[in-house]
């Protein structure tokens, strides 16, 4: 029998919010934390079709050297909302997840640096 991921989202929103993540991130790719991080919440869309199943086989891309995952706790968002104040964005969420961030760390900084 094959698991199948819990949900499929129209769209997933990956936040940055550990400050020693940020800081290797920023070593690995040649700089600092830009002074705006500590102004306001960065993250970026990641694509939804992407997600597999528990023992699905991750396919990594090729050219690949530098493999790597992140553990995460997603946040399951049951309803719209927007310039909510936490105990608003309390009540959108309807569940939590485990999600494991697959990250190409070598094509990445090409890409980046």
């Amino acid at each position: 029998m094959r698991l199948l991921p819990p949900l499929i989202p129209p769209s997933i929103r990956d936040f940055v919010t550990f400050e020693e993540h940020v800081e290797g991130l920023a070593r690995g790719f040649g700089g600092q934390i830009p002074p705006e991080w500590h102004e306001a919440p960065t993250f970026y869309f990641t694509n939804p079709h992407a997600l597999i199943g528990a023992y699905d086989e991750v396919p990594v891309p090729p050219g690949c050297h530098a493999f790597d995952f992140e553990l995460e706790v997603a946040a399951v968002i049951g309803r719209a909302g927007r310039d909510l104040t936490p105990e608003q964005a309390r009540e959108h969420i309807v569940g939590y997840t485990i999600f494991n961030d697959w990250s190409a760390r070598d094509l990445q900084a090409r890409r980046c640096g």
